[in-house]
């Protein structure tokens, strides 16, 4: 009973790998046709990380110096860094809420 149990979590464990890797290669292909970008920001250690696309949107490479820190995300200015005009205001918005008060926005 207990063989057939781990044969039925690798089972499930394996189903969830190939149904993981699926979504990836989707969101891959509607990255690349949506010419977007994907970044995520570590508030506490205030690392910026950007994808191969984020790079390339903004004429960048790997090399350039920090991006952004946390003070400039909360700036007007912040949209050359990682976002477009259209989102900046929900973003800095979203941004405030989170700092002031710790929760998930």
């Amino acid at each position: 009973a207990g063989v057939q149990r781990l044969d039925e979590e690798k089972r499930k464990a394996h189903e969830l790998e190939l149904r993981l890797d699926e979504y990836v290669s989707r969101m891959d292909v509607a990255l690349a046709f949506s010419e977007i970008g994907v970044w995520d920001y570590n508030i506490d250690s205030g690392e910026l990380v950007w994808d191969e696309r984020m790079y390339a949107l903004y004429g960048r490479s790997r090399s350039d110096a920090a991006l952004a820190t946390r003070d400039e995300l909360l700036q007007l200015g912040a949209d050359e860094y990682f976002t477009k005009p259209v989102d900046l205001d929900l973003l800095i918005d979203r941004l405030k809420l989170h700092l002031q008060s710790s929760t998930r926005v």
